[in-house]
């Protein structure tokens, strides 16, 4: 998994170890994207069975980060016919540097009202076609129900 520089960022350390390359603002999806790029190919699934997630070569960035500086690797990854699980955690502000509005929330940074981006319109806009949002808050096993069964979290070591 590769991260940038972000609260999810954490999650390399115990008990997650799951960030694997992190490097600056914006990296993760563009870094993922290199990787799946030079891996060996996957073996097709069965007929009818889910795809085996464990290799996946997944990015993990923030909606302020994505917003900032993320749109355009994303944007490569459809026009290069990626292969990655982009995850874009959304939690409607900027926490990792104070808690500032971002094109997300519906707010200018002087508290003003303003248009709110929507997330998943904007994701496809861009040409991704496979777009899941899922609300981990209502959603149980939301993990598994984006990635699959055979998606399991590493364990503290």
């Amino acid at each position: 998994m590769s991260g940038d520089i972000g609260c999810y960022t954490l999650g390399a350390l115990e008990p997650f170890n799951s960030v694997h390359a992190s490097t600056c603002m914006g990296a993760s999806i563009s870094m993922a994207h290199g990787m799946a790029k030079v891996q060996e190919p996957a073996p097709a699934p069965a007929a009818g069975a889910r795809p085996d997630y464990r290799n996946k070569v997944v990015a993990i960035i923030g909606d302020s980060t994505f917003y900032h500086s993320g749109i355009t690797s994303l944007m490569d990854v459809a026009y290069n016919n990626g292969n990655t699980l982009n995850i874009i955690v959304d939690n409607s502000t900027t926490a990792m540097t104070g808690g500032q509005e971002n094109p997300g929330t519906g707010k200018t940074l002087l508290g003003e009202p303003s248009q709110s981006v929507n997330l998943e319109a904007l994701v496809r806009a861009i040409g991704i076609k496979r777009v899941q949002t899922i609300d981990d808050r209502t959603t149980s096993n939301s993990s598994r129900r984006c990635c699959g069964k055979s998606w399991r979290p590493r364990r503290p070591r």
